[in-house]
């Protein structure tokens, strides 16, 4: 990103940066096009799109953590340089004004706002029954979602 206007055309350059033709030829197909940012994106995030990593599966393994962990360093880097290209930085984008002081200060008020109404209006009463949140059905012995695995097989061995 760094060297972009010393590699790319005047022209394109023009188009990339000032008119918003942002998008990466990943094949000759014409219609094919990628915007760039979902390109970095897409690339950075490979290492945790395999299987048995962080977005995939139940649980995360040693070396899916260290191979994203490794990766990490690669993207801060890569983030850096489209910052300093752009101009922009973590406390003056506007992506990311989630982390004002009052946008932190307000969401802290809200938070204990609704502490506050849960405290006077309990929602989940003390109750051994099973019961639907979305409908308010209440089970009975006809439950058997702890044989969930037992079901789904027995389901499946039947359909065959």
């Amino acid at each position: 990103m760094q060297d972009l206007k010393s590699t790319m055309g005047v022209e394109e350059y023009k188009k990339f940066t000032v008119q918003g033709n942002f998008t990466v030829q990943q094949t000759f197909k014409f219609w094919f096009g990628t915007w760039s940012d979902m390109t970095f994106q897409q690339s950075l995030m490979k290492n945790m799109k395999t299987f048995g990593s962080l977005t995939h599966g139940c649980g995360v393994s040693d070396s899916v953590l260290l191979r994203w962990t490794q990766g990490m360093t690669a993207l801060q880097h890569i983030c850096d340089g489209i910052e300093n290209f752009y101009g922009v930085d973590l406390t003056s984008s506007d992506q990311h004004l989630g982390i004002s002081d009052s946008r932190v200060q307000r969401h802290n008020d809200v938070c204990r706002k609704m502490v506050e109404w849960f405290k006077h209006y309990n929602s989940f009463p003390g109750n051994s029954n099973l019961i639907s949140i979305s409908n308010g059905v209440v089970g009975d012995s006809r439950i058997n979602c702890h044989l969930a695995k037992e079901e789904g097989i027995l389901g499946m061995c039947k359909k065959n």
